[in-house]
């Protein structure tokens, strides 16, 4: 409201002014919102869509760093402890030294791969088949003189899509548990609910225009919330 002062407005033509006076007073009754924001109201409205409990909760983005750093930790600590897992686990230790669980840095890029999988809707279940099949391709290609897989390379990939897939079934257990959804899960539920032509029409009968800020930081999911609606 008071970027658009009385003063200037006065100066207008009276079609002019109440153009203006008309956009001021339309920014007033405005839906402005969060991207996540939006998701949540969407979802709420929707619950029973989803089969979801409809006081479900959302996990800020700090408590769910500290969430996915506590189950990666616990989950890399299982699987070197593992009897099945010690020809993989020597060969990544031997290779990488152990510094690379005792610094964090494997939990930290586990998380991250991890993060990224979800904002890009990768379906986790086909990861260590996907990795394992490209290995092999790799491998073929080296045998024809297509240059050497660095000593231990493959076996940290697999283990990585391995953590990636216990990391994903130990946080969405957590997150059944406690009714809660993350940010990521807001945006993935939304997208799913605006496949449906019903509540897409809902939606564009109560929205006339979306005004995105900082549209160049969208993901690929938010980008597909944009075109839904």
């Amino acid at each position: 409201m008071s970027r658009v002062p009385e003063g200037r407005l006065s100066r207008l033509s009276f079609a002019e002014r109440k153009k203006w006076t008309g956009f001021r007073d339309f920014i007033t009754i405005a839906n402005i919102n969060t991207i996540h924001g939006f998701c949540a109201s969407l979802i709420k409205d929707n619950f029973a869509l989803l089969g979801l409990d409809p006081g479900f909760g959302i996990l800020e983005e700090v408590d769910s760093k500290t969430k996915l750093m506590q189950l990666a930790q616990k989950i890399i600590e299982e699987y070197l402890l593992e009897p099945g897992n010690t020809q993989i686990a020597d060969a990544v230790l031997n290779a990488y030294s152990s510094s690379i669980v005792t610094s964090g840095e494997l939990s930290e890029d586990i998380i991250a791969a991890y993060k990224n999988a979800r904002e890009k809707d990768f379906e986790l279940s086909k990861l260590r088949d996907l990795t394992i099949s490209r290995h092999k391709a790799a491998s073929d290609v080296e045998g024809q003189g297509g240059g050497e897989v660095p000593p231990g390379l493959n076996e940290l990939e697999i283990m990585a899509a391995e953590l990636i897939l216990k990391l994903h079934e130990r946080y969405k257990t957590f997150k059944e548990k406690e009714a809660v959804l993350d940010f990521n899960d807001l945006e993935l539920l939304a997208d799913k609910l605006l496949e449906n032509e019903d509540i897409r029409n809902r939606y564009f009968q109560l929205f006339r225009y979306f005004l995105v800020d900082e549209f160049q930081d969208v993901n690929q999911i938010r980008g597909c919330l944009k075109s839904c609606v």
